[in-house]
This record gives C-alpha cells, sequence and structure tokens, in this order.
C-alpha cells in the first residue's frame, strides 16, 4: 500500500483550523466568568435581619444584668410627662457584686441597692428593681416597634461592638396601628427612637424611646421618655 502525504497546504489549514476551536473554547470560559461575576455584581444585598428587640431587652435584664462576667455601669430613666423628676436606676456591676441607687417606687425616697452574687434571692431582687425602667416601660414601647425596626448600621457604644436599629411607628399597617391602640386604650399613640444590640449575643446595651399618646377616655396628652446605657469599665 502506498502512503499518501498531505500537502502542507492541508497541514496549514486543519492547524488553523484546531486553533480557531482552541480560542472559542477559552474565549466561551473566559466570558462565563465574566458574566457570572457581572451577574454578582448586580445581585442585590440581602436586608439585614433585625433582631428580636424584646429578647435583646430581656437579655440585658435576665443575662448581663443577672450574671454579669465583667465590670460595668448600669444607667437607666425613665421620665413621664406629668412627674416632676424622672425615675433613675445607677448601678455598678462586677461577676461577684452590684450597688446602686433605685427611686422606682413612687412616694418613696431614693433607695440604696447592694447584692452579692452568692446570695441568689437578693440578687435577682436587686437586679429587677434596677431593671424596672426597662421590664416595665420599655419593653412594651419595643413591642410596637418592633415591625418598623430597620438597620442604622455598626455604631459600638459603651465599649461594645454593637448594630444601631431605629424604629417608628408611623410606619406601621393601620390595622397594627389600631391594635396597639386598643391594647394600651389610646386614641393616637407613637414610638419613636433607636437601640444598639451587640452583635454576639445579641443583648440590648443603649436605648432612647418616646412614646406620645391620647387617651381614649378622656383625650388628655401624654408622654414617656425612656433612656439607657450599659458602659463597659
Amino acid at each position: 500500500m502506498k502512503t499518501s502525504i498531505a500537502s502542507p497546504a492541508t497541514i496549514r489549514c486543519a492547524s488553523a483550523l484546531a486553533l480557531v476551536v482552541l480560542l472559542g473554547i477559552f474565549g466561551c470560559g473566559s466570558s462565563a466568568k465574566q458574566n457570572s461575576s457581572e451577574a454578582n455584581a448586580a445581585a442585590p444585598k440581602a436586608p439585614d435581619v433585625v433582631p428580636n428587640l424584646v429578647s435583646a431587652a430581656n437579655c440585658t435584664v435576665f443575662t448581663t444584668m443577672k450574671d454579669p462576667k465583667e465590670h460595668f455601669h448600669l444607667s437607666l430613666s425613665r421620665k413621664d410627662d406629668d412627674r416632676p423628676a424622672p425615675y433613675i436606676s445607677e448601678a455598678d456591676f462586677t461577676p461577684d457584686n452590684l450597688t446602686g441607687t433605685s427611686n422606682w417606687h413612687p412616694g418613696q425616697d431614693t433607695q440604696q441597692v447592694s447584692s452579692v452574687h452568692s446570695d441568689a434571692d437578693a440578687w435577682d431582687a436587686a437586679v429587677m428593681l434596677l431593671a424596672a425602667p426597662i421590664t416595665q416601660s420599655v419593653v412594651s414601647d419595643l413591642r410596637m416597634a418592633q415591625s418598623t425596626a430597620v438597620s442604622a448600621g455598626p455604631d459600638s457604644v459603651g465599649g461594645y461592638d454593637a448594630v444601631k436599629y431605629t424604629f417608628d411607628t408611623a410606619r406601621l399597617a393601620e390595622p397594627e396601628k389600631l391594635r396597639f391602640e386598643n391594647l394600651m386604650r389610646a386614641e393616637d399613640l407613637s414610638v419613636t427612637g433607636s437601640v444598639w444590640i451587640t452583635k454576639d449575643t445579641p443583648c440590648m446595651v443603649k436605648y432612647v424611646t418616646d412614646y406620645h399618646f391620647t387617651a381614649a377616655k378622656d383625650e388628655s396628652m401624654g408622654s414617656v421618655h425612656n433612656e439607657g446605657s450599659l458602659t463597659k469599665q
């Protein structure tokens, strides 16, 4: 049998065809990668998940205050528009003891509050007295405002790595607003403010809330201002 040898022109054509196919393969891969990168860049960023504000407040009371792991100062106040002076809690906490003051009980002078952590009953009583502005006022504000809360971004306060969240019940859906007005026996109400919640726990370490209302029974108007913070020492 006689072996046939391709001509140089035929070899050149075959080589050119192979090169075109090879470039096409790499070109398609490069284009796919580019398109994928562009798609990722154009994808919308997922919205920040807002934690449960009431749970964050409870964490402050039942974790941070009840079982402190470090030294911090607590400062809480509630000012009702029909009272000449605010309710105030001030205290220093360590893992072993707490000392502070509270004027939460109406008609009583400011009282000294102190306890050692080893006396569980006395410690719990002291914590609940000091935390009263949160448990008996702020929690209600946060519950009404939860669905309107939005992240304002990282904002460290008091030595804590935290995220700030703002809220305004003006953003409530009308049925939800009416439900809260019925519960609070108000013809109209609003809650505005901000909370700072730690990234890791999450616990509330600072808050400011303002509650305004018109009473349903006599249409009298009122307001309550709350603020509080924890500061590492």
